[in-house]
């Protein structure tokens, strides 16, 4: 806190998850309160959507690296086990939490929100399809795409099962989905996310939910398999991949 109100880099950690479940339960109720903090939480997030949703070019070797050694060292620590390429994507969720809070700070978030900075001369493009439907941000919908297919994932072929279902439910329209899912999203995606599709089904043998969500590529999607405990506070995540289209 700063004063009576919350800091930028504070509201940024609480939008990534990153803060303990006590410090987190006394900004949300700050935030219940005061006007200002919420305009300020509205900015970072529509930066963070902005930032998040920008083409970005290939990491540098050397970077991807040390991005790679910092999620070694982390499991080696006790940390969940998932891929490497989940753990690099939560660690630059991060950074644009970070860059966000900076952007919002120097002013320049506001003219990325009202569209003062564009590529050259053209506007920003729309969402592409992906997998022949269109995204949907997590951060600014209560409807997503969501099927209950009650499809038995497993984690040796969550992959192909996930590209399976996608081309099944191309014509699924978005509907409204409880705050927990909504929450849980966020948790395990990042509030930017954009979410291809929800799936009520099971995971090896247990309930699950499972997530894509573009991953800011030509045709890349990133899987979640969460379990029923999923929420803004827990993932509870069973597994996670990448697919290509």
């Amino acid at each position: 806190m700063n004063g009576h109100h919350v800091d930028y880099d504070v509201l940024a950690d609480l939008a990534e998850g990153l803060l303990e479940e006590q410090p987190a339960t006394s900004v949300r109720a700050h935030l219940e309160k005061c006007a200002e903090c919420r305009d300020r939480s509205d900015d970072l997030q529509s930066v963070s959507q902005i930032l998040a949703a920008a083409p970005l070019p290939p990491l540098p070797e050397s970077l991807a690296a040390r991005l790679d050694a910092a999620v070694l060292a982390e499991a080696t620590e006790g940390a969940p086990v998932i891929d490497l390429a989940a753990r690099r994507r939560m660690r630059m969720q991060r950074v644009f939490a970070a860059a966000a809070a900076v952007a919002v700070v120097s002013g320049v978030g506001a003219a990325l929100a009202n569209g003062a900075l564009e590529a050259g001369s053209e506007q920003a493009a729309p969402a592409a399809l992906l997998w022949g439907r269109t995204p949907v941000p997590v951060a600014s919908a209560d409807e997503l795409p969501l099927v209950t297919s009650a499809t038995r994932y497993q984690d040796a072929t969550l992959a192909a099962q996930v590209e399976d279902q996608l081309d099944r439910s191309k014509d699924v329209r978005a509907g409204t989905v409880p705050p927990r899912i909504l929450d849980c999203v966020k948790a395990v995606a990042g509030p930017a996310a954009q979410v291809l599709l929800v799936d009520n089904a099971w995971f090896d043998g247990r309930e699950a939910t499972v997530i894509v969500v573009s991953d800011g590529r030509a045709d890349d999607a990133l899987v979640y398999a969460v379990g029923a405990q999923c929420s803004a506070q827990e993932p509870d995540l069973f597994a996670t991949t990448r697919i290509s289209g």
